[in-house]
């Protein structure tokens, strides 16, 4: 072979390697087969890590590890219709968000959208040096049009662990009609006046467990709705929750929400400590009457410490607008060793004759600011009495 025919091969043959790796700009993705399926890796950096794993993803649909082991900007991606999907961030790796006036965020609602996918894992190497940020201050005060950093829809097994996410623009972590999720050893971090950026916010969800989280946020730390479908078998444990507004239940509480616990939660410099917030639909009182299927019953509170509370234990059953109470029914909530210094207010747990709040149990109480009640086990709905906590 000549010269020339020499370097001409040579050349395609590179090309093609480029190409069968799915190489652009300076990052190289490598796939390798497994005995459980593919894993590629995406080493170096540039520009492209967005369109290298859509690619990726459309080669190898199912039983798919993504590496990714350098730190890069990722511009939103979508993983749907699939099963056994893995995104891996390696030690010291952080994934940067596009700011808000970047065009690939036209049409889009989140960073990371998974929908419809049967087991998906999203896992660093630490919560410390394995990050998504996603630039939320380009983002907080475009109050309408905010997208999520994760969400997670219609899907089925879902791990989150040992990763943190930090300033989204709205939630961190979105979660609606899914089921079996597992979610640990994660960090949430944002201003704590940043804007609607709850930590963990779900919908309709089934069989969750949060284990050793810290959430320090503007919103929400956990919040659990309903406006979906009914939300139960959920497990709440070791719990960090800096600012922000505590642990809610609600405010879209249309279904019921039942078989929750919680368990060792500290709260410091909260808005609220444990809340629960319904509401009726839209702006439109005669609407309320469709809360009357939704019920909040069989939750556990144990062993929760707060300072500088504002509310530590709050209900807001006329929450929004409407200034009408909801008819969901609370039943069977106990309260068990919750402590709370420095508190702002006292409790609050309000209740009309609308929400019928029975069996509410409290045992160990100590809030140093007390509790005002009002409807709670068959007492009065027309005055405020002390809380029968017993200390």
């Amino acid at each position: 072979m000549d010269h020339w025919h020499a370097k001409k091969s040579l050349a395609i043959l590179i090309v093609t390697l480029l190409y069968s790796n799915y190489s652009l700009a300076d990052i190289v993705t490598q796939c390798t087969a497994t005995n459980t399926g593919t894993k590629c890796a995406f080493s170096g950096t540039g520009s492209n890590l967005a369109t290298l794993i859509s690619q990726t993803l459309k080669t190898y649909p199912n039983n798919l590890t993504l590496i990714i082991k350098e730190s890069n900007n990722l511009s939103p991606i979508t993983i749907s219709n699939a099963n056994n999907i893995t995104i891996r961030l390696a030690a010291n790796v952080t994934l940067t968000a596009p700011v808000r006036t970047d065009t690939s965020w036209k049409n889009q609602s989140a960073l990371i959208t998974v929908d419809q996918v049967n087991n998906f894992v999203l896992k660093g190497a630490n919560s410390s040096t394995s990050i998504i940020d996603g630039q939320g201050t380009t983002w907080w005060n475009k109050v309408d049009t905010r997208p999520v950093l994760v969400d997670i829809t219609g899907t089925s097994g879902v791990t989150v662990h040992s990763i943190q996410l930090r300033n989204s623009p709205k939630y961190n972590l979105h979660l609606v009609s899914t089921n079996d999720i597992n979610i640990n050893n994660i960090v949430i971090n944002a201003p704590a006046d940043s804007p609607n950026t709850d930590g963990v916010n779900t919908h309709n969800i089934k069989n969750m467990t949060i284990d050793s989280i810290v959430v320090n946020n503007g919103d929400d730390g956990i919040a659990v709705n309903s406006d979906t479908g009914p939300s139960s078998d959920i497990k709440i444990n070791n719990v960090t929750l800096i600012h922000g507004h505590g642990l809610s239940i609600g405010s879209l509480v249309y279904n019921p929400v039942f078989d929750m616990t919680v368990t060792n939660v500290t709260m410091q410099d909260a808005q609220y400590g444990l809340r629960i917030k319904t509401r009726c639909p839209g702006e439109d009182p005669a609407k309320c009457s469709q809360t009357k299927t939704a019920s909040i019953s069989n939750i556990s509170y144990e062993n929760v410490t707060m300072s500088g509370v504002h509310y530590p234990i709050y209900f807001d059953l006329d929450y929004g607008t409407t200034g009408h109470f909801s008819y969901v029914n609370l039943s069977s909530i106990t309260y068990n060793n919750v402590v709370s210094t420095n508190s702002v207010h006292p409790a609050s747990l309000i209740c009309s004759k609308n929400n019928g709040c029975t069996n509410l149990l409290f045992n160990s109480i100590n809030i140093d600011t007390n509790g005002n009640c009002q409807g709670i086990n068959g007492g009065s709905y027309d005055k405020v009495v002390p809380c029968p906590f017993n200390h």
